[in-house]
This record gives C-alpha cells, structure tokens and sequence, in this order.
C-alpha cells in the first residue's frame, strides 16, 4: 500500500533523465523511407516517453518542453491530432515568455506544419489534414 504513495522522483535538469537505446538493424536511413521500421522506433520512443512521464516529476521546464514537444511530433505523425494539441497547450502553458505563448506561431515552430487556404475550426486544425504543406 505504500508503493501506491510513494512520491515520483523529482527531475531538475536534464541530466537527471534515464538514458534509452534503440537498436536498429541494417541501414540508419531505413527508420526514415520504411514505414514498419519508422513505426516500430516510434512506439518505442512513445512508450518510453508516456513511461517517463508517469514515473518521473519533471521540474525543469525545459526538459518537460523537449519530452512534450518529441510526443507532439509523434502525434502529428500519427494523426493523433486532439493529443497535440492537447501536448501543444501544456508546452504553452510551460513557457515563462507570454509572447511565446501565442498559438499560431507556436504551432509553427513546433510542429513545422502552416494551414494554407483552409477554413478551420476553433481547434486550430483544419478539416482536411491533406491540405497541410509542411515547411
């Protein structure tokens, strides 16, 4: 019953995070033109990430940014769009500079992507993802 309380250890600093690997076979290059290879690195990635998350109390703002923003790439990817913006709205809400914490240049930055000729709803995404361009 005490492992139930127990507190998450506290990260301060990057430093402090656990070290993954991924193995790969055959050629670096494979992960980015084989769809298989790409998605099995991912959900890797992603599980250790959504792990990190729940086991850890990350402190540091800037390293709560760069495990969010790598789960918000992996959802973009995915088309898992309400988590990322769901992620998109945490990172925000990390940010210290009220004038970082506007959306659309945000999105951006972050995601890379620009909407172009799109009506769009409130969410921020528009209705047809096809029509997205990336930078």
């Amino acid at each position: 019953m005490a492992a139930l309380h127990a507190q998450k250890p506290k990260i301060t600093s990057q430093d402090q995070l656990p070290r993954y690997n991924y193995p790969l076979t055959g050629k670096v290059a494979d992960v980015l033109t084989n769809d298989a290879a790409y998605a099995k690195l991912a959900a890797a990635v992603r599980a250790d990430l959504e792990k990190l998350l729940a086991d850890y109390d990350i402190a540091d703002r800037a390293t709560m940014q760069d495990v969010l923003g790598t789960l918000l790439a992996l959802d973009v990817h995915d088309g898992r769009y309400d988590s990322a913006l769901a992620h998109i709205a945490t990172i925000r809400g990390l940010d210290e500079k009220p004038a970082s914490q506007s959306p659309t240049p945000f999105f951006r930055r972050i995601c890379g992507l620009q909407v172009a000729n799109v009506q769009y709803p409130s969410n921020g995404f528009g209705a047809n993802p096809e029509s997205w361009v990336i930078l």
